[in-house]
C-alpha cells in the first residue's frame, strides 16, 4: 500500500508484531522468498491490500498460497480494501485463499484486533493445537470481536447523529428566540 497507509498499520500494530512492508505484490512475493532461501521461518501473518499497482491483491494471495503456504493456520492472509461491493470483494479474497477481510477505511482497532487473533490462532497451531480447534476457536472469537466492534461503531454513530441533531435544534432554538426578541423589540418600539 502507499506509505501513509503503511504507517497507519505500523502505528495500529505497535507492539503485536514487527511488520515489514512492500511496495507491491512482486515486492512481497520476493521478500518470502529471500526468506525461504535463507532458510529463514515464513511471516506469522500476511496483509495485503487488494489494489497494489502490478499484481492485484487476489494475484498475489494465489501465488502466496501455491508457492509457500496452503495453510491458513500456518501464514494467515489478511486482505483490505475499499473496493466495492464489499461482499463481493471479500468473497473473491476467500476464493484466492484469504484467511480474513477488512474493508478500509478500517478502524485500527478492528485491524488490531484481527490481527491478533490470527496471531493468536497461529500461536496456537504453532504449538500443536488441532486444525480444527483452532479454527473453530478463531472463528468464534473473530465473530464475537467483530459483532462487539460493530455494536460500538453502531452506539459512535448515533451518538454523533444525536449530537448533530441537537446542536441544529440548538441552533433553530436560539434563531427562534433572536427573531421572537426582535418581533418584541420592534413591537416596544412602535
Amino acid at each position: 500500500d502507499d506509505e501513509v497507509n503503511q504507517e497507519v498499520v505500523k502505528v495500529a500494530l505497535a507492539g503485536l508484531c514487527d511488520v515489514y512492508c512492500a511496495m507491491d505484490g512482486a515486492q512481497a512475493v520476493k521478500f518470502l522468498e529471500e526468506r525461504r532461501s535463507q532458510n529463514l521461518s515464513l511471516p506469522d501473518t500476511v496483509l495485503l491490500d487488494i489494489q497494489m499497482p502490478g499484481m492485484s491483491g487476489f494475484e498475489v494471495c494465489e501465488e502466496m498460497r501455491q508457492r509457500f503456504e496452503a495453510n491458513h493456520c500456518k501464514m494467515p492472509i489478511v486482505m483490505i480494501s475499499a473496493k466495492v461491493p464489499q461482499d463481493q470483494t471479500a468473497l473473491k479474497g476467500f476464493r484466492t485463499g484469504m484467511t480474513d477481510f477488512v474493508p478500509k477505511p478500517f478502524n485500527t482497532e478492528v485491524l488490531r484486533k484481527k490481527m491478533q487473533v490470527v496471531l493468536e490462532s497461529k500461536k496456537d497451531f504453532d504449538l500443536g493445537a488441532s486444525t480444527a480447534f483452532v479454527t473453530a476457536e478463531a472463528c468464534s472469537r473473530l465473530k464475537d470481536a467483530e459483532q462487539q466492534l460493530e455494536d460500538e461503531q453502531a452506539r459512535v454513530k448515533a451518538l454523533e447523529r444525536l449530537s448533530q441533531l441537537t446542536q441544529r435544534k440548538a441552533e433553530a432554538l436560539e434563531d427562534h428566540v433572536k427573531s421572537n426578541e426582535y418581533k418584541i423589540q420592534a413591537s416596544q418600539a412602535e
